[in-house]
């Protein structure tokens, strides 16, 4: 069987929001997390919630946040990292009147890289002047790569309403799917360019508007993440669109001595499954925990290690062979996916060694279509898993492709 996961316009074979900053992890798909001591990021303003966190090109990170007062007054915060845990407090980037932004309360929730690098983030828009107070859902653009500096122009996408927010945006190279909050559902919409013609909105999670964040698992399933009753809890889907509620909380407010917890914000630091949350009623900072599940790195072998588009074999073999501790017996071979897209056709186990293949034309055009690789060119291609007593694996290994004549 054949499982899609949704994926990235530059990053297609993770789920990413920003090339640079993968979230296919194990680890971030966690029902079980670790409260972190302290705070991560405390702002000088009476109210901080994270809303998006992303790797630069320096090899720090940035985390965007909302920096103000209270709901009706903020702007995006903006602080970085080289760990994940210790974060510097950089100021405001987008500023109620600032920057060109016409006294709209600008705060970035999601940030994608377009074709040829430029940076696109997707943002909430509150006018602080105006009663009662209505949001909108606008994008602007960047040619900064490290994202701090923004046009300062705005592009509506979903005009002011009453309750909407938190876009957060995954696209395919045809498709971008827009995840946000609208009256009292977490609902999803589609467009072919990310700017207009978007689908009628499809309610997802009913009774659950709050920010989340999603990611993507080993083995194509999603995960969502939500604050609720006062808690983090989460849900999954295997489609994106049917979410089932997971049992118990991700985190409790008493783990940090607060009473409220919300506006759960997942990154990958440097292989480390970090949540970023805001906490109630100690609004000023920013706090974090760190997922405990295991990720166990497989080491993989794919034959032909050249693939030639032009040749006429029927299959892309993997071997997959795990470390000392771990039998590839207790591997779930339905949960196999290579690029997180192509399900295993044929498998067995040699010596120690799981043996498993994939269509070759389903991954040259994968490849062509997908990827739009040009050749010849060396491609590093993921494979994961799932083991039957719920650990992840994953691995990869780099393969030459040709096309002679093409």
């Amino acid at each position: 069987m054949k499982k899609l996961a949704l994926t990235t316009m530059l990053f297609v074979a993770v789920w990413s929001r920003f090339a640079s900053e993968p979230l296919l992890a194990a680890d971030l798909c966690a029902l079980t997390w670790t409260a972190d001591p302290g705070m991560r990021v405390i702002g000088p303003s009476g109210c901080v919630h994270p809303t998006f966190v992303m790797g630069r090109p320096d090899g720090k990170y940035g985390m965007y946040f909302y920096d103000g007062n209270g709901w009706t007054f903020g702007d995006t915060g903006y602080a970085t990292s080289t760990d994940g845990m210790n974060w510097t407090y950089e100021g405001r980037i987008m500023t109620d009147g600032g920057n060109g932004f016409d006294n709209i309360n600008a705060v970035i929730t999601s940030i994608i890289e377009l074709p040829g690098g430029r940076l696109r983030a997707y943002c909430d828009g509150m006018r602080s002047n105006q009663v009662p107070v209505k949001t909108s859902i606008f994008y602007t653009e960047t040619d900064d790569s490290y994202g701090v500096t923004w046009s300062g122009s705005r592009s509506l996408v979903f005009p002011e309403e009453e309750s909407i927010g938190c876009p957060r945006i995954y696209a395919t190279g045809t498709v971008y799917t827009m995840y946000f909050y609208s009256g009292n559902d977490i609902v999803i919409a589609t467009s072919a360019n990310g700017i207009d013609n978007w689908s009628s909105r499809q309610v997802v999670v009913a009774g659950a508007a709050n920010a989340f964040d999603i990611v993507s698992c080993p083995g194509g399933d999603l995960r969502m993440f939500v604050g609720k009753d006062g808690s983090i809890k989460s849900l999954s889907s295997s489609d994106g669109t049917a979410w089932t509620w997971d049992i118990g909380s991700r985190l409790t407010p008493d783990l940090y001595g607060q009473t409220s917890l919300g506006t759960p914000v997942l990154a990958d630091i440097s292989g480390v499954a970090k949540m970023y949350i805001f906490a109630s009623p100690d609004r000023q900072g920013v706090y974090s925990a760190t997922a405990t599940s295991i990720l166990v790195q497989a080491t993989l072998y794919i034959d032909p290690d050249t693939l030639n588009l032009k040749s006429k074999g029927k299959w892309i073999t993997c071997y997959i062979e795990l470390p000392e501790g771990y039998d590839v017996g207790d591997i779930d071979v339905g949960s196999i996916l290579l690029e997180t897209v192509l399900g295993v056709e044929h498998s067995d186990v040699q010596d120690g060694v799981l043996m498993v293949k994939f269509d070759r034309d389903d991954l040259i055009f994968y490849l062509e279509s997908v990827l739009g690789i040009q050749t010849p060119d060396d491609v590093t291609l993921m494979v994961t898993g799932e083991l039957t007593d719920g650990t992840f694996f994953d691995g990869s290994d780099t393969i030459k492709v040709i096309n002679p004549g093409g």
